[in-house]
């Protein structure tokens, strides 16, 4: 059938519905993952539509979805090159 699943995505995946990225090609909900509920993926969708998420604290305060659960997405590798945080420590001004 030639079907690829494609990685989820914390920027473009839907909550929870499969989506036709283009032919042959399937983008995964947010649901599929273990411990994130529909309630918490759609949480996720609607802050992120609201405005990209800054970091991993404005993605955990902004859809309230708990530490448990950011930290499934982190261990997926779905926050991977997302900062921690908007703080700036003396090492990254010193660009150690």
């Amino acid at each position: 059938r030639d079907i690829e699943f494609l990685p989820i995505n914390i920027h473009t995946s839907a909550a929870t519905k499969f989506v036709k990225v283009e032919k042959g090609k399937i983008l995964p909900p947010l649901n599929i993952l273990d411990s994130i509920s529909d309630s918490m993926a759609e949480a996720i969708v609607a802050a992120r539509d609201e405005q990209p998420f800054a970091n991993r604290n404005d993605l955990l305060v902004r859809s309230k979805i708990g530490q448990s659960a950011l930290q499934k997405l982190i261990d997926f590798g779905l926050l991977d090159g997302m900062p921690e945080s908007s703080q700036i420590g003396i090492f990254d001004l010193l660009g150690m």
